[in-house]
């Protein structure tokens, strides 16, 4: 299986990454949305419906590394009452968001065996990514005021080594992830906004991509 992480959806990353195919069909799981945004049904329209504001933007930046627009379907976990196939799909496309909104969606729509049981390439960036592994960090930024350590689904398929996003090279930003890396004794692969990362969990190798920075940590005093 072949697992892509980023900070941000962007098609020049992604171009240097992967290159689909037009017979390539993709599901996007917007299950790290913030309530702020989407709330109801309503709102859930507003962003990820046909002309949503983020369906366009998720669909431009795919079809910019060679995905067919059309073959590119939204989740809609208000409407949805069975669990999608995922198999169906060659590439499920996780977005960002909150981390832990996101596993509370998984459970609550049963989705987490057909995700567990998944056999194709899962595209996840920001909080997408760090939901699916068993534990996690998030570092304080605007959206969270203090260090927490959280529970996520805990995909097998999760490489070895933990995930920060949006890393900005800073030695506060640095010292977190070292103080993270140290709690939960991994290491710690760092993605900037102009980075991104492959993870092959068959061959358990990895190859990065622009602003990436691995902080060895595990098992070191």
């Amino acid at each position: 299986m072949k697992l892509i992480f980023c900070s941000k959806l962007k098609s020049d990353l992604l171009r240097q990454a992967v290159s689909f195919e037009q017979s390539d069909s993709f599901l996007v799981l917007p299950v790290c949305t913030m309530e702020r945004y989407v709330k109801d049904l309503l709102s859930w329209e507003e962003y990820f419906g046909e002309e949503g504001i983020l369906t366009q933007k998720i669909q431009d930046q795919l079809c910019g590394a060679g995905a067919v627009r059309n073959r590119i379907d939204f989740y809609n976990y208000f409407t949805c009452e069975e669990v999608p196939d995922f198999n169906r799909y060659t590439c499920l496309v996780i977005p960002g968001g909150d981390a832990e909104l996101g596993v509370e969606r998984i459970k609550n729509n049963k989705l987490l065996s057909a995700l567990s049981n998944y056999q194709g390439m899962i595209l996840a960036y920001s909080a997408g990514a760090l939901m699916l592994y068993q534990e996690y960090f998030l570092s304080p930024n605007w959206y969270y005021t203090t260090m927490k350590y959280c529970r996520g689904i805990g995909l097998d398929c999760m490489p070895p080594f933990l995930l920060e996003m949006h890393y900005d090279g800073s030695e506060s930003m640095a010292g977190m992830i070292k103080e993270a890396g140290k709690y939960l004794n991994k290491d710690v692969c760092a993605i900037g906004d102009y980075g991104i990362l492959i993870y092959d969990n068959y061959e358990k190798s990895m190859i990065e991509y622009g602003d990436v920075t691995y902080f060895k940590i595990q098992n070191q005093t």
